[in-house]
């Protein structure tokens, strides 16, 4: 997806990484710059949201 800013970018995937873990997902973001370095680095733990797991 193309995005005008990195703000905007960095904005949707914290969005991403959020909704996969309020669904029950582990997620880890990783913000890195143009030469590859990573700027910062999100860990969100699985939430158990109280669903019974699908037989």
């Amino acid at each position: 997806m193309p995005f005008k800013s990195g703000e905007s970018a960095e904005k949707a995937a914290r969005a991403l990484a959020e909704r996969l873990n309020r669904a029950g997902a582990a997620a880890e973001l990783q913000i890195r710059l143009r030469d590859g370095a990573i700027a910062a680095r999100y860990a969100f733990a699985p939430i158990d949201n109280g669903a019974s797991p699908k037989p």
